[in-house]
């Protein structure tokens, strides 16, 4: 059990490594900063769910898949009125590198569950209620693929049919003004 113990501060085990910033330990689906670079461009923080964690090899070192968040001005449809100031889109863009990239830990919610949290909207607590396609820059409330096209041309607010989804439209108009004020 002792050994089980060490491994785990040490982040020495697979699904499972320690953030060398703050000896924080993250696992598999747990939400990070990291810092992200593609193609040799100047390296970035970037948001990401841990998909999966090697185990550490000979010297160490261990790899982590991620999952990319992107903020809505960072999609082809940029940024809608009708998008809270903390919103994400969970995107099938994965990307690997090494453990030593992540920064920090965070908490990424599905929208319902955020609106529920009692210690009302924390600093380093996100959410999302739409997933995003990086190919095709389109953002889309999970299997509704055929609302699809029509989130990504919504100018104003979006489709009613969007908004009834989170099956409390009053709730969500209360989470955007409260994002807006601070």
């Amino acid at each position: 059990m002792q050994n089980l113990k060490d491994d785990l501060s040490m982040g020495c085990m697979e699904g499972v490594c320690t953030i060398k910033l703050t000896n924080e330990v993250v696992r598999e689906h747990d939400a990070v900063w990291m810092e992200y670079s593609e193609n040799g461009d100047t390296p970035c923080e970037r948001l990401a769910r841990i998909e999966s964690v090697t185990a550490p090899d000979v010297n160490g070192n261990q790899m982590v898949k991620f999952r990319m968040l992107y903020r809505p001005e960072e999609t082809a449809a940029g940024r809608k009125p009708f998008h809270g100031k903390k919103e994400l889109f969970l995107s099938d863009h994965y990307h690997t590198q090494s453990s030593d990239t992540i920064l920090r830990k965070c908490f990424v919610h599905p929208f319902l569950a955020y609106v529920k949290l009692k210690d009302l909207f924390p600093p380093e607590d996100y959410y999302f209620r739409w997933e995003y396609e990086h190919e095709t820059g389109c953002p889309h409330h999970g299997q509704l693929a055929q609302f699809t096209r029509i989130a990504c041309n919504a100018q104003g607010a979006p489709p009613r049919g969007l908004v009834s989804l989170t099956h409390r439209p009053s709730l969500l108009n209360e989470l955007d003004i409260h994002t807006r004020m601070h």
